[in-house]
């Protein structure tokens, strides 16, 4: 049974117990062989350290570095987590179709996953989901 929109490859990936006091990392998610489209699904952050005032996770390209996606983190108890689901918040800059990459269009062999601070505290398990076809 091949790939399709309606019946995707629905991976999750996990970037761990991220400290964004000291953000400024990128991540790669290369693009799996034979798939030609993609849906990010959901970015979501589950703090482990109080976030005093923020945070970014970014989804983009090494030129545009939240082209597809951006989570902002505001403020967080350690208890606290915070999702951004494709169903419910604007994904789609763009691209169309409540956040849906044509890969060949674009242009691109990997999605750049950017986290960014402006806070001077905060922890927390990062994952995104997303779905290849």
């Amino acid at each position: 049974m091949s790939n399709s929109y309606d019946n995707p490859r629905v991976q999750s990936y996990g970037l761990g117990n991220y400290d964004y006091a000291n953000a400024g990392d990128a991540f790669a998610i290369p693009v799996p062989d034979g798939m030609s489209r993609c849906r990010i699904d959901d970015i979501n952050v589950t703090a482990t350290e109080v976030f005093t005032d923020g945070g970014k996770v970014e989804i983009g390209t090494a030129g545009d570095a939240n082209h597809y996606a951006e989570l902002t983190i505001g403020t967080l108890a350690d208890t606290d987590g915070l999702s951004m689901d494709r169903e419910t918040e604007a994904f789609d800059n763009g691209q169309g179709g409540k956040g849906v990459i044509d890969i060949a269009t674009e242009g691109i062999t990997q999605l750049e996953v950017v986290l960014t601070t402006s806070t001077t505290t905060g922890i927390g398990f990062t994952n995104i989901v997303i779905s290849w076809w």
